[in-house]
């Protein structure tokens, strides 16, 4: 795809997620379809895809992704003044669990220090980063409590769920894993025990067994 065009876009979206064809992928699609936050936010991504990349994106691309990793919080903000793509995917299974993006990273990192610096740069605090799950829903499951905590005062949403058939929320993924202070700080913040995912399991169904 030499050049970027929004209508093609969608249509091919569309196929994608028809051929899929489970409850969640056409949550999905609605959602890119009908929230306008979230269809700018894919085709942001899109646009960048298609973009020619100089040396310079990748020399900055780089810099931003080890920085994230080893949680640098200086050569993250170099990075970003100088430019640095904050829309990239990471599609490197060997190193990593599933694609992420930026935040994604840091969420699996555990390094909250850089939460302040990109969510200024315009990422999205839920920012799925072309994967299901939220930065919320990683540092749930990793049991990074205070990477967690400053997610939700900056508004991450509770209740949104992975678009895996199996619909968790950042809930489900703590109880599942058994991390009793995220659980303890998600219930605080009131998060929903009772929320359902496949087969109507809920994190009280976990919690119980």
């Amino acid at each position: 795809m030499n050049s970027f065009n929004k209508e093609d876009y969608l249509k091919y979206s569309k196929e994608f997620f028809d051929q899929i064809n489970t409850p969640e992928s056409k949550r999905e699609y609605e959602d890119l379809i009908n929230n306008p936050r979230t269809q700018a936010r894919y085709l942001q991504q899109m646009e960048s895809r298609c973009r020619p990349k100089t040396e310079k994106y990748w020399i900055l691309r780089k810099i931003l992704v080890e920085a994230v990793k080893t949680g640098n919080e200086r050569a993250v903000s170099n990075a970003i003044s100088h430019g640095a793509d904050m829309t990239i995917w990471l599609m490197a299974p060997q190193e990593y669990d599933f694609p992420c993006g930026i935040l994604g990273l840091a969420a699996m990192h555990g390094h909250h220090n850089l939460i302040y610096y990109l969510l200024k740069a315009g990422i999205e605090v839920d920012d799925p980063g072309g994967t299901n799950r939220s930065p919320l829903h990683i540092a749930a499951e990793r049991n990074y409590v205070e990477f967690a905590r400053k997610l939700i005062q900056a508004g991450a949403d509770l209740e949104k769920t992975t678009y895996e058939t199996a619909a968790l929320t950042s809930l489900h993924l703590a109880v599942s894993h058994g991390h009793s202070e995220t659980i303890h700080l998600l219930l605080k913040e009131n998060a929903n025990i009772e929320a359902k995912a496949q087969y109507d399991y809920t994190p009280l169904h976990k919690a119980a067994q």
